[in-house]
């Protein structure tokens, strides 16, 4: 018998190499009727560019907010970033 590690995966690897053999070979199986054969994936969703601009935000924020405690004048970055976000 096996130890347990050494089949951890070996049943999918099996399959996927089957059906892909049958595509290659174009013949009509139950293996390239399988749901993942052909599959469209759904649209990636906007989500990390969302993350990225809430986190530049904030980031941009903080910097403006240093630079006017050092007693400089109103920051532009500030002013951008409110433009930017429609504040």
């Amino acid at each position: 018998m096996l130890p347990t590690f050494i089949s951890v995966g070996t049943a999918t690897a099996n399959l996927a190499g089957r059906t892909h053999a049958a595509l290659t070979l174009g013949t009509d199986d139950p293996l390239t009727r399988l749901p993942w054969v052909n599959r469209t994936p759904r649209r990636w969703e906007p989500e990390p560019l969302r993350w990225l601009g809430l986190h530049g935000t904030y980031a941009a924020y903080a910097l403006a907010d240093r630079a006017e405690a050092r007693g400089g004048p109103p920051s532009r970055l500030a002013e951008w970033v409110n433009w930017m976000v429609g504040r």
